[in-house]
């Protein structure tokens, strides 16, 4: 049986629970969930540590069968710590090794390669393409998907921590708006960016959006509806025909569950400042683009 230490918004879950399920599907074992409204404590909110919440009410509602409460929670035997930033497939292995009852994952498992070969049975298990249906049918009467790109800003709590999470430049939207422009069949022109941001970053966003307008001028700059829910926002960024995402693991979701099989995704090559250490090179399918 297996289980993880959920932590993070909403990106980071979601690598922590594919990866748990698909390494249960691996190991030919059962999983579960915990069930957490929140994963900040009491305290840590009170000291200004993000609240971060749950979504098994609504985005991940078709996991709900695998979530156990907290007074239902079989004993824990053994966890399993991730040691590096990039994939560690050490981990299946000991996993496969391990006779324990209840195993524990802990760590962000921020890589593709741990459950990239079974994408299909968990989109099925969390109903991604009804949640995509449904957005779709709400939305598509004012965009057209088809001819749109995502576009993402990460700046919030990233301003007062750039040497590990950069805020970045506008050149990168800049080149990376080229470089899909450029790869874009001219019977088939892109028409419309539609841009992502938090509403305390609005008025900086703008002015790069601006910067971009003059550039482009031949493309309509149309920000995302901010009053749904953040997954209603992933939802809306996985419709778009391409992907320009932040250094987020917001945006390399909404990516991630795009399903057009010729999409161009490009992701900034400096994902983390110079005092994360972390490397990057197991974090993104090949299919994408660094710029």
């Amino acid at each position: 049986m297996l289980t993880c230490n959920l932590q993070g918004g909403l990106g980071n879950q979601l690598f922590q629970i594919f990866t748990t399920i698909a390494y249960s599907l691996k190991t030919n074992q059962s999983f579960f969930f915990i069930n957490q409204h929140q994963l900040t404590n009491e305290r840590d909110a009170k000291n200004g540590t993000t609240v971060r919440y749950t979504y098994w009410e609504t985005f991940l509602s078709g996991l709900k069968p695998f979530i156990r409460s907290q007074d239902k929670l079989p004993k824990l035997d053994l966890w399993f710590k991730e040691q590096s930033f990039q994939y560690d497939a050490s981990i299946l292995l000991n996993l496969l090794n391990n006779q324990q009852k209840v195993k524990m994952l802990v760590g962000y498992f921020q890589s593709y390669k741990y459950f990239d070969s079974y994408k299909k049975a968990i989109f099925k298990l969390i109903k991604i393409e009804v949640k995509q249906l449904a957005t779709y049918t709400i939305h598509s009467p004012g965009i057209n998907f088809e001819t749109t790109i995502s576009m993402h800003f990460r700046l919030g709590d990233y301003k007062k921590l750039q040497d590990y999470h950069p805020v970045l430049p506008t050149d990168y939207y800049i080149n990376a708006l080229n470089l899909v422009l450029n790869q874009r069949p001219t019977n088939k022109p892109i028409r419309t960016v539609l841009y992502f941001c938090e509403d305390g970053d609005f008025e900086e966003v703008l002015e790069k959006i601006t910067l971009l307008q003059s550039m482009f001028p031949y493309l309509i700059f149309e920000r995302a509806d901010n009053t749904l829910d953040d997954w209603e926002q992933m939802i809306l960024m996985s419709l778009c025909n391409n992907n320009i995402i932040a250094n987020s693991t917001f945006s390399w979701w909404g990516a991630y569950f795009n399903p057009n099989p010729t999409k161009t995704v490009c992701y900034p090559g400096n994902w983390f400042g110079p005092k994360a250490g972390h490397d990057i090179c197991d974090m993104f399918p090949d299919d994408w683009t660094q710029i």
